[in-house]
């Protein structure tokens, strides 16, 4: 497994995050998170030419819903 991140960079990352982390569980999140960048490294084989970043899953819909109906 390739080592993205030291756990020193994850230290920091969790200071700065203001997350206590012991060192057993430093330890984790650094293999933890290692894994996830590994995983995530396959996107970069992708043909991504003239796609467009999203920051939301349903892009640009805005009223889904049906409007109110009154009854009598």
């Amino acid at each position: 497994m390739t080592q993205y991140l030291t756990e020193r960079e994850v230290r920091g990352i969790a200071e700065y995050a203001r997350i206590g982390l012991s060192g057993e569980e430093l330890s984790e999140m650094t293999v933890d998170l290692n894994n996830i960048i590994e995983t995530l490294q396959s996107i970069k084989q992708l043909d991504l030419e003239g796609v467009e970043p999203t920051f939301h899953p349903i892009g640009s819909l805005s009223n889904v819903l049906r409007a109110d109906v009154e009854t009598a």
